[in-house]
């Protein structure tokens, strides 16, 4: 399979992911069930639950409430080799806000836990930071499996095949973890 084939691939892996499957049990919360994406460890990805849970509760508001403040707890480890099973709790619809929480459950008990809130949108103030100077264009750069020495070739091709590409002016925040140890960052990003 080509690389961009595979990339595409793996973009289409990450939006199943996060269509959620509307449940037709009700109860006093809204349910909704998702997949997991692969990971090497077994343990799901933790900006995945994330995601997967902003996305149930947004489908619980007006969609012209966004999303403006998140706070959640990571209760237990996911496994990947299990779906997920969200609940939504409609805590309060006011004029301009609604209130939710939201858990993932796996095995019956919550992975992840939070609380978010969604918002009319309302024209407000704006704060800009301008944008730096000397940046180089992205394109310019070389991809993390590229610019990442010392690594080996299956953790080489696993960065390849991630579906956000991503790429470090100076050096890539490493040493980069690979499937079989983790180890910390060594230039404070991680």
């Amino acid at each position: 399979m080509a690389e961009g084939a595979q990339r595409h691939s793996s973009v289409d892996q990450v939006l199943a992911v996060l269509d959620l499957e509307d449940s037709v049990a009700r109860t006093a919360e809204d349910i909704f069930t998702g997949i997991s994406h692969f990971m090497p460890t077994g343990r799901i990805y933790g900006g995945q639950v994330v995601a997967q849970a902003v996305i149930a509760a947004q489908r619980t508001v007006p969609v012209d409430r966004i999303l403006h403040s998140m706070h959640g707890y990571f209760l237990r480890p996911g496994d990947t080799s299990q779906g997920l099973t969200l609940s939504v709790d409609r805590i309060h619809d006011g004029r301009s806000f609604a209130t939710r929480r939201a858990q993932a459950y796996q095995n019956g008990v919550p992975i992840w836990s939070m609380i978010a809130s969604f918002q009319d949108s309302d024209p407000g103030v704006e704060h800009v930071i301008p944008m730096p100077e000397g940046i180089p264009d992205p394109d310019s750069l070389p991809p993390d499996e590229e610019a990442s020495p010392g690594i080996d070739e299956g953790t080489r091709k696993l960065l390849g095949l991630r579906p956000v590409d991503v790429r470090h002016v100076e050096q890539p925040c490493g040493p980069l973890p690979t499937p079989r140890a983790r180890t910390g960052s060594t230039c404070g990003c991680g």
